[in-house]
């Protein structure tokens, strides 16, 4: 008769190692499997909106036809996704962004005029995105670089 003022006690304890068993086994079936891939697909998403981004911004920085001048725009870019850098780079007049994971990569075709000669670089993300224009003879050159 003398185990009757344990009983609230144990009673405590097993309460208290379920809720732990069950927050635990939850955590760890978010972050083994539910969260990684929710990352991955915000972080492709990001990676579309990031190209469309930089290619609005270098579409519309294009000189007026006509006129003989350089010129260069900073494009505003995030310097990570899914906190790991990135790169953007041109292949012929499509914009690419390649990241470490492969899940995460998008590509889009830049809007140009057909004075435009060339597009040509690339940059990454953790330094300052530079696109410089030259525009000779009527034919634009584009050159995505980082700073100068």
């Amino acid at each position: 008769m003398d185990n009757r003022g344990v009983t609230p006690v144990v009673e405590k304890l097993l309460t208290i190692g379920i809720v732990v068993l069950f927050i635990g086994s939850t955590t760890a079936v978010l972050y083994g499997s539910a969260v990684p891939e929710y990352r991955d697909s915000v972080g492709a998403e990001l990676s579309d909106r990031i190209v469309v981004s930089a290619a609005e911004q270098i579409e519309s920085a294009l000189p007026p036809q006509g006129i003989d001048s350089t010129g260069t725009v900073r494009l505003d870019l995030p310097a990570t996704i899914r906190g790991e850098p990135y790169a953007l780079r041109t292949n012929g007049k499509t914009l690419v962004l390649d990241h470490p994971r492969p899940s995460i990569s998008a590509e889009a075709r830049l809007s140009v005029p057909a004075r435009v000669d060339s597009v040509s670089g690339g940059t990454e993300s953790r330094g300052e995105a530079i696109v410089r224009f030259t525009q000779e003879s009527g034919g634009v050159e584009i050159r995505l670089g980082g700073a100068p």
